[in-house]
């Protein structure tokens, strides 16, 4: 057996943002203000469909949604764009009733044929799209195309995709599928409006020195959707601005403007929020919770992603990971609690769970000294053949 024959679950890495408690600056409207936020980077693109970053998910999760989305801190579907779903016997066919009344920001109304519009796109990419630089999330779900240009694609999962009427759309598959309901509270299959996509070239786009790139405008300059916010502009290596979306069909937005700005760094995003230039960002570095905290005009909150950080061994031609017993002192011999300490500064949390392929060893187990000791002695005669 190669590849990963071990694997220690070590922490939940805490995701941390950090903002200011004494108000929000910059908004003349005291009652709506202006959030300015610190980003690691600047998007990739506006077209969640054609990217997989977070730094882009950050702008188009406030412009789109999608037709469910997962209870904060739960794996539980809920709905969103979709008010209902249920699935047919044999798993391949899916109805969705739609939300009533929802427009896209630039006017045209959502309902079922905007639905098949958004998974008919997917499924009918040819070219340059194919790559996996272009649409990876969409080929980690449904794999293929209704042709597949590239080799190596395997066979699509979709099927088609009929409106009924104009709230109900009825999704095919060709295969029954587990995933098929979790992925679509991935940012990259949001609904976007069919008509801004037509009208600004969403679907051209080329290959160059190996990675896609888009060639229309809609991906730089005229991203649509349903949410709380809609696109204003972006300017490169400055700022995404986005405004208030007054005709949202939920809760809408507490703030007027959010405007994102790229810094690089940790300590830079750190900087510039003592500074008064942002009001918030995220990606805290660990070492600097404590430093933040101490600060009473600053505050954090912490949350628990599905970040999980851990060991593994990589067993291969001659390594001494092939013996058994080696695999098991380096199990028996990881301080996992003192690594997540040391680590993530106190910004982690052990994982409570010991995944396997490691022979039956209990990483959470308590070995007697000697039988320990015994193992250890084996690893450093072995390591050292």
């Amino acid at each position: 057996m190669r590849g990963i024959a071990l694997k220690f679950g070590l922490a939940g890495v805490v995701f941390t943002v950090v903002l200011v408690t004494l108000g929000l600056g910059g908004g003349s409207n005291a009652a709506r203000p202006t959030l300015i936020y610190a980003g690691a980077a600047d998007p990739t693109y506006l077209d969640p469909a054609l990217v997989s970053d977070g730094e882009s998910f950050r702008v188009t999760e406030a412009i789109m949604e999608g037709l469910v989305y997962l209870k904060p801190g739960t794996t539980t579907i809920k709905p969103r764009l979709a008010t209902k779903w249920l699935a047919s016997r044999d798993g391949k066919s899916w109805t969705f009733w739609l939300r009533k009344g929802v427009k896209f920001q630039d006017g045209s109304p959502f309902n079922s044929s905007a639905v098949c519009a958004n998974f008919n796109r997917w499924y009918n990419w040819r070219g340059a799209f194919q790559d996996a630089s272009a649409t990876y999330y969409y080929q980690a779900i449904y794999g293929g195309f209704k042709h597949n240009d590239v080799t190596g694609l395997s066979p699509p999962l979709f099927s088609s995709c009929t409106a009924k009427g104009k709230y109900k759309a009825i999704v095919k598959l060709r295969r029954k599928s587990g995933t098929f309901l979790p992925s679509l509270v991935i940012s990259s299959l949001a609904m976007q409006s069919p008509t801004a996509m037509n009208k600004y070239g969403a679907d051209q786009g080329e290959l160059r020195n190996g990675s896609f790139v888009p060639t229309g405008s809609y991906a730089f300059l005229h991203p649509i959707g349903t949410g709380p916010f809609t696109f204003k502009s972006w300017t490169v290596g400055e700022k995404v601005e986005l405004t208030r979306n007054n005709s949202y069909w939920g809760v809408k937005a507490k703030i007027d403007r959010l405007i994102i700005r790229p810094i690089g760094t940790p300590t830079a995003r750190l900087q510039a929020l003592q500074n008064g230039e942002v009001n918030a960002y995220d990606l805290a570095a660990p070492q600097d919770v404590a430093t933040i905290r101490a600060n009473s005009k600053l505050k954090t909150i912490t949350r628990s992603p599905f970040n999980v950080a851990y060991v593994t061994i990589h067993q291969g031609p001659g390594s001494p990971m092939n013996d058994l017993k080696v695999r098991q002192a380096v199990a028996y011999g990881l301080n996992r609690s003192q690594v997540v300490s040391q680590f993530y500064f106190g910004a982690g949390k052990l994982a409570q769970e010991c995944s396997a392929r490691i022979d039956h060893v209990d990483a959470h187990a308590q070995m007697p000294a000697e039988r320990f000791h015994h193992l250890r002695r084996q690893l450093r005669t072995v390591g050292s053949q």
